[in-house]
């Protein structure tokens, strides 16, 4: 027997369509596709071909977010481990950023509260 039939009382997690994702993460398809292009996020494909999510793609876009506000780039960002340690690996890239030159000071500070709060 293989894995699948014998998981199949395990309930599977709903995919998300990509203008869900969109709609719930606040960022546009557009931006989706670009953070696929970039491989650093990902989806699944139907048959027809069509991007599907899997709901935690959520968190991860909201780590984006907060990461980029802070001034880390997308190669810094795709870099973290893809489990939930990623918040714990982003939170010391923080303080690389050149406050002065990129005028995000208070924003990192604010980032990084919101960061530990959530891992909290």
């Amino acid at each position: 027997m293989s894995n699948f039939s014998a998981n199949r009382n395990v309930k599977q997690p709903r995919l998300l369509k990509v203008g869900e994702v969109a709609k719930r993460s606040g960022v546009a398809v557009s931006t989706l596709h670009f953070y696929e292009s970039k491989g650093v996020i990902s989806s699944l494909r139907t048959s027809a071909n069509q991007r599907r999510y899997m709901p935690g793609v959520l968190r991860y876009i909201s780590i984006i977010k907060v990461a980029q506000r802070a001034g880390i780039s997308l190669d810094e960002i795709k870099q973290a481990p893809s489990n939930g340690a990623r918040w714990l690996w982003l939170l010391p890239r923080w303080g690389h950023v050149d406050i002065g030159a990129t005028g995000v000071g208070k924003r990192t500070q604010e980032s990084t509260a919101e960061i530990e709060a959530m891992i909290t």
